[in-house]
Parts: C-alpha cells; structure tokens; sequence
C-alpha cells in the first residue's frame, strides 16, 4: 500500500474555522485539516481526506488508502485533471 508524501497546498481562513489542504498529486489524494477558531483561541482539530474522483469523504488515512487501492484495482486510474481543492473545501463545509 503506497504512503501518501503531504505537500502543502493551501492556508484558507474562515470566518470560524482555518483550514490547512496538503496533496500527494501523485496518488491523487488530499488531507484538509479544519481548526476551529474563536479569536486567538483555537478549538478541536478535524482532518478529512479526499481521493480524487470519489465523493466519498474519509476520517482517517487507512479508510482512505484501501479506498484508493480499491480503486486503482479496478482499473479506473485517476481523472485528468485533479479535483480543485477549492471544491473540497466547499464540500467539507457543508459536513460541519
């Protein structure tokens, strides 16, 4: 099972929440990390992954490799071009 290698992508502030988007653009993958945020406080920390292509949002990163190798067993390789992160942040939102 091949390990993903995070790059960083993208910081997004929220109005309530900070948002932290790395990629493995070799895989196909995505990790976004959700922080609530109060002023200078900073509440629970969430992270959420994506695989390109599958709507399905994973909680953590083994449901989401066997997710990723089902799919590459298939055959149905990787759309492309990757799913933008900005989609997977709306997508992410409307889970809280």
């Amino acid at each position: 099972m091949a390990t993903p290698f995070w790059t960083f992508g993208a910081s997004i502030y929220l109005p309530k929440h900070h948002c932290l988007i790395y990629r493995d653009e070799s895989l196909g993958v995505q990790l976004q990390v959700m922080t609530k945020t109060q002023g200078f406080s900073r509440g629970k920390v969430r992270e959420y992954y994506f695989v390109d292509g599958v709507k399905k949002v994973f909680h953590d990163e083994e449901s989401m490799l066997k997710a990723l190798e089902h799919k590459q067993s298939q055959g149905t390789g990787f759309p492309d071009s990757p799913v933008g992160f900005l989609r997977n942040v709306a997508a992410q939102l409307n889970l809280l």
